[in-house]
């Protein structure tokens, strides 16, 4: 927060605000020229001999004008260049938003994304000891095109608390018991969601049973299963914990 003084900022404002008038400055000039032209009977005619004065009232465009109406001429211009300063900053100001909404349009928000389901499956190539954990994922994006990436599983159940990252998922790509509508894996799917679409794919997660408190086929309702990721521009989401 800044700790400039009320006095300061008032100041601060005052001066671009001058500013900002100076910049129309023919407005007013143009007003005190006008102010000039028309009053001028009124106070050249009045020091000049009655002959001449009716010889500058014979031959003068502008009838005199009265006190207030003289006066309201430079007021006008004051009004005048106010809005025009007024009407730059507005402009500046709409530009502002419009380029901060079209920075927010183009944003990725995968915020609704979600966990479809969760099977745990034998895993027949390392043994009986170990444990294949597939994570079913629906990608939805509701703002600007962007892949994703920084993938994150984490279990949690009773006297559990597992963590594992994309460096401990596996890249296999084909899974004979996962079909082909279930999409691919996401761990290294470099696919780029376009806005109002969604994305289909899986994680897998090889483990010892033993890691993931002894957890076995069929137990997917025993633990709440998170998924983090991040998009392309940084930004981190986490799904909404699903118990199988």
């Amino acid at each position: 927060m800044s700790n400039e003084s009320r006095a300061t900022k008032w100041l601060r404002r005052f001066l671009a605000y001058i500013g900002a008038i100076m910049r129309h400055l023919y407005v007013l000039i143009g007003s005190a020229a006008l102010t000039i032209i028309t009053s001028g009977p009124s106070w050249v005619a009045s020091e000049l001999p009655r002959v001449w004065q009716e010889r500058i009232e014979a031959w003068w465009l502008f009838p005199p004008l009265t006190h207030w109406l003289t006066w309201s001429i430079p007021a006008a211009g004051i009004f005048i260049a106010s809005f025009l300063a007024w009407n730059e900053d507005r402009d500046l100001l709409e530009s502002k938003n419009v380029a901060l909404a079209k920075l927010q349009d183009d944003r990725p928000r995968f915020g609704t994304s979600e966990i479809r389901r969760v099977s745990f499956q034998a895993d027949q190539e390392r043994g009986p000891d170990w444990l294949k954990i597939f994570i079913f994922v629906t990608l939805r994006n509701l703002g600007g095109e962007s892949s994703v990436e920084g993938w994150e599983v984490h279990l949690k159940g009773q006297k559990l608390d597992a963590l594992m990252n994309e460096t401990g998922l596996s890249p296999s790509r084909n899974e004979d018991s996962i079909s082909s509508h279930e999409g691919g894996n996401l761990l290294h799917d470099t696919t780029a969601v376009q806005k109002n679409r969604h994305h289909y794919g899986w994680l897998l997660w090889n483990t010892r049973k033993e890691r993931v408190g002894g957890l076995t086929t069929g137990e997917e309702s025993k633990v709440f299963v998170t998924v983090s990721f991040r998009d392309v521009k940084g930004n981190s989401y986490t799904l909404p914990p699903f118990r199988g």
